[in-house]
This record gives C-alpha cells, structure tokens and sequence, in this order.
C-alpha cells in the first residue's frame, strides 16, 4: 500500500512465541513504547524499540495497574493508565522505578479513566460511560494533587480526549456511533465547536 510519504513498513514482527496483541503505542524522539497483553489477559508488558523498530526490549511486566488504553512520555518518564483500577502510573524510560501516581477511579462512571493527555503539569482525562450529572473534564497535578472536574456541556460518551496548546479535543461517541464527532471545548466546558460531525468513531 502506497501512501503520500511511501509504503506501509512493518517495524517490528515477533516471533511465534511471543505473539500476542500490541494495543497502545506512543511514538517519539527517544523512539515507540506499547504494551502487550499476553494470552493469559491478565498479564502485561511494557515494551520500547526504536522508531525503526530496532532492538526491541521488554522494559516491565505488570499484573495491576497495567498499560490499559494510553502511553504517554513526559518530561523523562513514561506514563500509562489502567480503567480496571481507575489509575495513572509511571516509570523511568528504562523501565525502572514503578510507581502509582493516582488510583481510586475504577469502578464509577463519571471518575473512569479511560484516556488521558498531559499538558501544563497536569493529567487531564474524560470519563467514557456519563452519568447523570456529567460527563466531565477531570484533571490534577501530575503528583496527583489538587483534582478539579468541569462539565463538559452536551457530550454524551467522551471516549478520548487530546489537549493542545491549552484546547481540549474531545471524541464524543454517542449509542449510535455513526453520530460521532470531534469538539474542540473551552477550558471550562462550558462551550464547544464542533469540527466534524456524523463519523464513525
């Protein structure tokens, strides 16, 4: 397959015995980080290769707290979030030093954290489901301090959310996902403009 930039290359194809699935990937200067899920589904890795795919490494397993739906790398660390517990970790770029940054948001739909983006010191992230009074932006500092949420006005399922240059790109995923559209919304919520309407997220 031809593209603008040129064909298709697979970067990096494992061997048999290690095939499983990679779900999330984040690409950038220090190279690609994504996770695999192992057969067994309740077992997780966290893996790194150069952006040619070159010398592909295992950096850490997890059990809990696993890569779930994002990775992120920021400011010498790599960060991924788990729905099941409702949590943001992190580790070094070598995959040393695990740590929980924030937890305790798994189990309710207007606090599970199903995506996230950093920006400004700060992890912000959506909640997927709704509720009754939301959904909501939610955010706190990256050590997990100082939690704040705002509306979101007229979203229905925020299912993943971007921030870039202090505007907030939010994938709304209504029942009916032929209906689905990208909004850009203001800091507070409170309004949006939408960029493009009736797609299939």
């Amino acid at each position: 397959m031809e593209l603008p930039n040129g064909p298709i290359e697979v970067l990096y194809n494992p061997p048999a015995s290690l095939v499983t699935f990679p779900d999330y990937i984040h690409a950038g200067p220090d190279g690609i980080y994504w996770n695999r899920c192992l057969d067994d589904r309740d077992t997780h890795q966290l893996w790194h290769s150069g952006l040619q795919g070159q010398d592909p490494e295992m950096l850490v397993e997890l059990d809990r707290h696993a890569p779930g739906h994002q990775i992120k790398v920021h400011d010498g660390h790599i960060y991924w979030n788990d729905p099941t517990y409702g949590s943001i970790s992190r580790c070094d770029l070598n995959g040393d030093n695990v740590e929980v940054v924030i937890s305790g948001y798994g189990g309710q739909s207007d606090e599970l954290i199903w995506d996230f983006d950093i920006y400004g010191g700060r992890f912000y992230w959506t909640n997927f489901t709704g509720s009754s009074t939301g959904p909501y932006l939610n955010s706190c500092a990256v050590d997990g301090s100082d939690y704040r949420r705002v509306r979101l006005a007229d979203a229905t399922r925020p299912i993943s959310i971007e921030v870039c240059e202090g505007q907030f790109y939010i994938a709304d995923t209504p029942n009916d996902a032929y209906s689905g559209s990208i909004r850009r919304y203001s800091v507070d919520g409170s309004s949006y403009e939408v960029l493009t309407g009736a797609v299939f997220i």
